[in-house]
């Protein structure tokens, strides 16, 4: 995640299409790593729970995950009409 927000910074400068390309380049190794974080996190999470519970409750986990993330683009395209929207 600290690899992708540094990776990020550079948009914030880029002023031709060479230089985007460039931080494009190395955002990937960022992105690459948000990908799998999660994956990763849910997985320990279930490990841990088994183990304090001795119960594998891996689709309650998973179902929640998908709850945020369905939710989260719910916001997202929210946000986006409340930008487009009075721009026309």
């Amino acid at each position: 995640m600290g690899i992708l927000i540094l990776t990020l910074i550079p948009l914030m400068f880029i002023s031709n299409v060479q230089s985007a390309f460039i931080a494009f380049f190395f955002m990937r190794i960022g992105f690459a790593g948000v990908l799998l974080f999660v994956d990763l996190t849910i997985t320990a999470i279930i490990d841990a729970d088994e183990l304090t519970t001795g119960i594998r409750r891996e689709a309650s986990n998973y179902g929640i995950n998908t709850f945020i993330s369905r939710f989260s683009t719910i916001l997202m395209f929210i946000s986006i009409n409340s930008v487009f929207n009075p721009i026309g």
